[in-house]
């Protein structure tokens, strides 16, 4: 899925808006190589198009800093966001105003900012309820084409990621679902995927910390099925009656 099937049709008037502007009631928003993305905090998913492709077609090696950037804002931040959206005598904050991580997501996925992968991995491993608030409305066909395409040659991270109990189970899943994608799409790796899936389920069948795990499992057990990996079935088997 790329960036634009997540971007709503939306009017040609719009590019004569400026968006939400609520984001300028929060202090602390950093500053950016670009100023161009402060058109981030005021759009949801309805951005005009014309705006993200100003942003790609920024000098690539800044842009990937201040999309970084953006995303250690919304840890800073997190609590000055979460305090205006829950004060007792004010309004919820619009989604437009909540979209700016999973924007600087997207964007690095579709810039194909492999370096980055790291630092998109330790946001994703952040607790799960400040990545819930920034991007719970987000399903994960959504979201598993950015570790797709960040991640699709460097399985090894994506190994240890799923491996990270402090990690949300649902966002464990978004690499279990990326890694399950690239069989598909480059079916000369299978053997190469099926062998990332036996090494995940050996370490689950001694590691599974507690109840939430099970949503993981679950997901990758689906994976490997719809993939027909048969030569799996042994190691599933063993570890559903561990």
């Amino acid at each position: 899925m790329s960036l634009d099937d997540l971007l709503s049709a939306f009017d040609d008037q719009q590019n004569d808006q400026v968006g939400d502007e609520s984001w300028k009631e929060i202090g602390g928003i950093p500053k950016f190589n670009h100023q161009e993305l402060l058109a981030l905090y005021a759009w949801g998913f309805d951005i005009p198009k014309a705006l993200i492709e100003a942003i790609l077609k920024l000098p690539p090696e800044s842009l990937i800093r201040d999309l970084h950037l953006m995303l250690e804002d919304a840890q800073a931040r997190y609590a000055d966001y979460l305090e205006k959206d829950t004060a007792p005598d004010g309004t919820p904050l619009a989604l437009s105003a909540l979209s700016f991580p999973a924007h600087a997501l997207f964007l690095l996925a579709e810039l194909e900012a492999t370096e980055s992968l790291d630092f998109v991995l330790d946001f994703l491993s952040q607790d799960p309820e400040l990545l819930d608030f920034w991007m719970g409305d987000l399903e994960t066909i959504h979201l598993w084409p950015i570790l797709f395409r960040l991640g699709k040659n460097d399985l090894p991270k994506l190994q240890k990621f799923v491996r990270n109990h402090s990690a949300g189970a649902f966002y464990r899943t978004l690499a279990i679902n990326a890694v399950g994608q690239i069989a598909w799409h480059y079916s000369g790796r299978r053997g190469e995927v099926f062998s990332w899936f036996e090494t995940f389920f050996e370490y689950y069948s001694s590691n599974s910390k507690d109840e939430s795990e099970k949503e993981l499992l679950g997901d990758a057990v689906s994976v490997v099925s719809n993939l027909r990996a048969v030569d799996l079935l042994d190691i599933i088997e063993a570890l559903f009656n561990a």
